[in-house]
């Protein structure tokens, strides 16, 4: 059988799994390939055959894909968004008579 996919050709495809070291894994008509640093979601990410073998292929991504967004970069995105409310970190009403009755 010969593969689904050629080297050096871009796809769209669905990252459904992570393999048992850490790849995405997607499949084109049963053919697997492994997209290191994607990671499973529903959404389609465009990646490119670096290398094909008889039963699978290693794939790269392409471009910035949402589906393989950093931890590091989602965190520093919600940590800098500045959308919380200032009451969230004002002192208690009591002052610190609610702090000594905490303890």
């Amino acid at each position: 059988m010969k593969a689904p996919v050629e080297v050096g050709k871009e796809y769209s495809v669905t990252v459904s799994d992570l393999s048992k070291r850490g790849e995405g894994v997607a499949k084109i008509q049963g053919f697997i390939i492994f997209v290191p640093g994607a990671k499973p979601s529903t959404e389609e990410v465009k990646i490119r055959i670096e290398r094909v073998s008889a039963r699978f292929a290693s794939a790269s991504l392409v471009g910035g894909s949402s589906a393989a967004a950093d931890d590091s970069e989602t965190s520093k995105k919600e940590g800098s968004s500045g959308d919380f409310d200032d009451d969230d970190h004002a002192p208690p009403e009591n002052g610190s008579q609610d702090l000594v009755e905490a303890l």
